[in-house]
């Protein structure tokens, strides 16, 4: 079976099982009890219709109606348990895997989200660990139920009529001979399926996040009709699923029946020659039954592994990833507060897949407490600068320090918690205002956060919303203009506490002596924190300790 020839991702699949062994294990147990009362019930019926009715015999008749009653509803009892146990153990399987792979995804670098669609990362998140999750799950179940149905079922057979027994599985290995011709089919078919479904949500969201873009341009019915295109693309593809996994279940079913029919005409040849009662053929007729759905279960586990096997590679390939920065094994333990001294020792810098050097032996030296300007035009490297500062990448030669500490050398915690940042998209997190000005300190008192608000201009702001620090806001909101959530997040990194805070053209998207009246407030707010304001506009730096011109990569100091 091709799945199982990923053993590394397989093993990495079952060691979220594994923890949760003891409830495996009781699971298992009460599909025992629950598939052990189903075996007995079809043989009461045997006895109902030999003993009792052909027998004549009125007691026996009624002794065995109200035990196949009572066995009925233990077996309902049993098996409303073990759904609930099982829905408990699926979803904590599910769950785990889920935070495993959002842990992940957290160390890759932002180089990592700039080239995958971001309907294609939801697609494999959501829908491929579902996938994965319900196949070693259900996989485990079925397989081990199927497999104690299917041996109880068949030792019955047996027991009623060994050469009848024989006969019902004779085109069983006809099905298995089926499926494993039409594997490739099925494989090639799903991964198509799941590659459109991923674009089809991309399409979704990219076009659901420029609304304003499209509107601005008149561009509603072109983005309608490239919707309607992707639709009818992903819609034939799941017809052409559809179609495939039709002939792989209907034809099997076919062989089914027509083994089932041979069956029932070579026992009721039997009975005519009474070689064989009523009552057995009735009950083998039940126990071929219960036999066939445990044998079609392991023929379609099949069919299982190689959907599971598409989604484990789709899942591997995010696990593959490797994050960009790692954290040092002798790491230099802080046990003060830094100062916010910044070095910067011939950086240089480019990005992957890339013969541009984006930044070409940066020196520079900034004391702690300074105010530093960095002007430059668009794509000069300004917010690569600020990547490496916040160590989402690292140079390819020279060194950054902090307060003489090499930035690799200190941990990634102690690295973003002294250095905020506030950006021209002043993003903001879905949740309430407290959870966004919390989001950089969440142990910040109440009275803390309001100080912050007050500080910022922002409190009386916050007090006229609806539920106040309560009220719910997050990206694309329109409770707040965009001066206010610039001031939010201002808050944000107050809160922070920061050695170092970087102004990453917080104020492009605002007139000249607005701008300088927010870096006023921010002097005022961060006075003794190191601030490094970076911009496009050189007019808007009038009163800074030095100012650096970055340029095609080399940073250039402008004043003395």
């Amino acid at each position: 079976m091709s799945f199982l020839k990923s053993r590394p991702r397989l093993a990495w699949l079952f060691s979220f099982v594994l923890p949760e062994g003891k409830a495996v294990i009781s699971v298992l147990a009460i599909s025992f009890l629950a598939s052990a009362s189903g075996l007995i019930q079809p043989y009461f019926t045997k006895l109902i219709i030999d003993d009792g009715l052909i027998g004549e015999d009125l007691n026996a008749l009624g002794f065995y109606c109200i035990a196949m009653i009572a066995l009925s509803g233990a077996s309902s009892l049993v098996s409303g348990v073990n759904n609930q146990m099982y829905t408990k153990l699926s979803g904590k399987v599910l769950l785990a895997i889920r935070t495993h792979l959002y842990s992940h995804l957290m160390t890759l670098s932002p180089y990592f989200y700039n080239r995958i669609p971001i309907g294609d990362l939801l697609s494999r998140f959501s829908g491929d660990v579902a996938e994965i999750q319900r196949f070693v799950i259900d996989g485990i179940l079925s397989v081990v139920n199927g497999i104690l149905v299917l041996s109880g079922s068949l030792v019955i057979l047996f027991f009623l009529n060994p050469s009848l027994a024989w006969i019902a599985f004779i085109l069983l290995p006809a099905q298995a001979i089926f499926l494993k011709k039409i594997r490739p089919t099925i494989q090639s078919a799903t991964l198509t399926v799941r590659e459109h479904n991923a674009q089809l949500s991309d399409f979704l969201i990219t076009r659901l996040s420029s609304v304003k873009l499209i509107q601005s341009n008149n561009a509603e019915s072109r983005e309608t009709v490239r919707l309607d295109r992707l639709s009818e693309q992903h819609l034939d593809q799941q017809l052409h699923l559809q179609w495939i996994n039709f002939i792989s279940t209907s034809i099997p079913a076919l062989i089914l029946v027509a083994n089932t029919s041979l069956v029932f005409y070579l026992g009721g040849l039997a009975v005519i020659d009474g070689k064989m009662s009523a009552g057995d053929l009735i009950a083998f007729s039940l126990y071929l039954a219960k036999a066939t759905g445990p044998t079609q279960t392991l023929l379609g586990f099949y069919s299982a592994s190689i959907r599971a096997k598409i989604s484990l590679d789709r899942v591997g390939e995010l696990l593959d990833q490797k994050p960009e920065i790692n954290e040092s094994l002798n790491q230099t333990q802080i046990h003060t507060s830094l100062q916010g001294r910044l070095k910067l020792d011939n950086v240089s810098f480019t990005y992957k897949n890339s013969t541009i050097e984006t930044l070409k032996g940066v020196s520079i030296g900034i004391a702690a407490g300074s105010k530093v300007g960095i002007f430059g035009e668009s794509g000069a490297g300004k917010s690569t600068l600020i990547n490496l500062l916040q160590r989402h990448y690292d140079p390819l030669s020279g060194d950054i320090f902090l307060d003489d500490q090499n930035l690799k050398t200190l941990p990634l915690s102690v690295v973003r918690s002294n250095i905020a940042t506030v950006d021209q998209e002043s993003l903001l997190i879905a949740g309430s205002v407290l959870e966004n000005l919390q989001y950089g300190n969440p142990s910040a008192s109440m009275h803390e956060v309001e100080t912050a608000a007050k500080l910022s201009c922002i409190h009386e702001t916050i007090l006229a919303l609806p539920d106040k620090y309560q009220t719910d806001i997050g990206r694309g909101s329109g409770r707040l203009s965009g001066g206010q959530v610039q001031r939010l997040c201002i808050a944000r990194a107050l809160l922070q506490k920061p050695s170092l805070l970087l102004l990453d053209e917080a104020t492009s998207a605002i007139d000249l002596p607005t701008a300088k009246a927010i870096l006023r407030t921010v002097d005022l707010l961060f006075p003794n924190t190191t601030r490094i304001i970076i911009s496009h506009q050189k007019t808007l730096f009038d009163q800074v300790d030095d100012l650096y011109e970055l340029s095609r990569g080399k940073l250039q100091r402008v004043n003395a």
